[in-house]
């Protein structure tokens, strides 16, 4: 049987004493995140809920936490609430999108994602324009979604939908992907880069542009 922990156990007093029973938890301390998850009573006022747990939970931690996930179970009466801790930092994204002329379907396609640590966000440009380049560059988004939720790092996904991409009937289909992954904690930034624009980060020392040499997807049988 796993050992509770000292925090564990004060989590777990200071829940109790505003009515919730805790049926079963995990806390998880990783650097400068920590992670408490837990399973209750179903909740009646959401709301409410919400604020008592997050300001419990963040006092007994010391930091700022989050409500990331409540799952109502109707059929055993429970709810299992996932909380993080809130990172150092910020980040604002906005997304301008607009069709080429002449066409009423976009070719492009972009993902936004909110991860524990931080955000990600993505675009992909299906190759030529219309119907087929939106169905490419949407299976490569809905792909990155599916990959990015079962865990697999950045260099596996990359590679997985390339291999996907390149199995498709006409060989001359491909699509780009352009992924930011973003750690609030840390405010580093991991670029993928798969025949996509350049990026430019902006700052007080200057602006830095980050090219990639690499082709788009589904081209080549390796990649790099």
């Amino acid at each position: 049987q796993k050992e509770v922990s000292y925090t564990q156990k004060c989590l777990r007093q200071e829940l109790k004493l505003l009515g919730y029973q805790i049926y079963e938890d995990n806390y998880i301390e990783e650097n400068d995140s920590k992670t408490y998850e837990f399973i209750t009573d179903i909740l009646k006022d959401i709301d409410i809920s919400k604020h008592e747990i997050q300001t419990v939970v963040g006092e007994v931690l010391g930091q700022k936490m989050n409500i990331k996930l409540i799952l109502n179970s109707s059929k055993n009466e429970k709810s299992r609430i996932k909380l993080v801790s809130e990172g150092k930092y910020s980040i604002t994204s906005e997304i301008y999108q607009k069709n080429r002329d002449g066409n009423e379907i976009s070719g492009d396609k972009y993902y936004l994602s909110e991860i524990k640590n931080g955000k990600i966000i993505a675009i992909s440009d299906g190759m030529g324009s219309g119907i087929e380049a939106s169905s490419m560059s949407s299976a490569v988004i809905n792909m990155l979604d599916k990959l990015l939720l079962s865990g697999f790092n950045n260099n596996t996904i990359a590679k997985i939908i390339n291999n996907v991409v390149k199995l498709k009937e006409d060989s001359n289909i491909s699509a780009t992907m352009d992924m930011t992954v973003i750690n609030t904690n840390s405010n580093k930034v991991n670029l993928v880069k798969m025949g996509a624009a350049p990026t430019y980060i902006i700052s007080s020392v200057g602006v830095q542009e980050f090219m990639q040499d690499n082709m788009p997807m589904g081209l080549l049988d390796t990649i790099k």
